[in-house]
């Protein structure tokens, strides 16, 4: 799928998403990392995964959308946070670019 849409929800947490320091206290608390072991289901992932997006060094693909929409917004990783990320809010703005991509999530 070809990116035709600038990421217009995920723009304003470009500053934030420098803020993670990638320590890894998310990726404890998270019930989806616990269960499924794979680090790409992290929060901490997820992330990296934005980050990659807006920079354009990842493309958007059905891989990345499946990652990125695979959260059960328990927020454990937000109080977990050392340095104040707001996780949840950046996993939501990035779905809602990805939808407008017409990636779909699951449900």
């Amino acid at each position: 799928m070809e990116n035709t849409r600038p990421f217009t929800h995920l723009e304003k947490w470009q500053k934030t998403l420098a803020n993670c320091i990638r320590c890894g206290y998310c990726f404890e608390h998270c019930p989806l990392f616990k269960h499924t072991g794979w680090e790409s289901d992290a929060p901490r992932a997820k992330i990296v995964t934005a980050f990659g997006l807006l920079s354009g060094e990842i493309k958007p693909s059905e891989a990345v959308a499946h990652k990125l929409f695979s959260c059960f917004y328990c927020k454990r990783c937000e109080a977990a946070c050392s340095s104040g990320v707001q996780l949840t809010e950046i996993f939501t703005d990035a779905k809602k670019d990805l939808l407008e991509m017409g990636f779909k999530g699951p449900g």
